[in-house]
C-alpha cells in the first residue's frame, strides 16, 4: 500500500512534465512594465481624460496595474477559445518589449472566432516573426 502515493507522485510529475508551455496563460512580469510606464504616463491631474481615461489619476502605477489585472482575467476567459498556435504567437507579442496582459488579451481577442473575422493561424495568418513569402 505504500507504493500507491509514490506511483501517484510519480504520475502527477510525468503530467507536467508533458504539459504544454501554453496549456494556460502565462505569468507576466507586470510591475516591471507598470513601473517603466509611470515616467511616461504621469500623472493627469487635468481633470481631463486625456491620460488613457483616468481623469485626474494621480497613481499611474496602481492604474496601470489594475488594467493589467483585469486584462488577465480576461485573457484567462479567452485562452481555451482560442488555437493553440495562436495563443503561442499572441504570448510572443506580449513579451516583445514590456510584457503586458493588455497587449495578449487585445491579440486573444483577434484571434477568437466569436470576436474576429480570423480563425487560425492555420489559415495562413503569418506567425510573429515570419518572414512574407518572396517571388523570384
Amino acid at each position: 500500500m505504500q507504493k500507491t502515493p509514490v506511483i501517484l507522485a510519480a504520475a502527477a510529475a510525468a503530467v507536467l512534465a508533458l504539459t504544454p508551455a501554453f496549456a494556460q496563460v502565462p505569468k507576466l512580469d507586470i510591475e516591471k512594465t507598470c513601473r517603466a510606464a509611470q515616467p511616461l504616463l504621469g500623472p493627469d491631474t487635468t481633470g481631463n481624460a486625456g491620460n488613457l481615461g483616468n481623469a485626474g489619476e494621480t497613481n499611474t502605477y496602481q492604474t496601470c496595474m489594475q488594467s493589467e489585472n483585469a486584462a488577465r482575467k480576461s485573457s484567462q476567459d479567452l485562452w481555451p477559445k482560442v488555437a493553440p498556435a495562436d495563443r503561442e504567437n499572441c504570448v510572443g507579442l506580449s513579451k516583445m518589449v514590456y510584457p503586458s496582459y493588455v497587449e495578449l488579451m487585445s491579440c486573444l481577442q483577434m484571434y477568437n472566432p466569436a470576436m474576429s473575422g480570423i480563425t487560425s493561424t492555420d489559415q495562413n495568418v503569418p506567425a510573429v516573426g515570419a518572414r512574407p513569402n518572396r517571388r523570384p
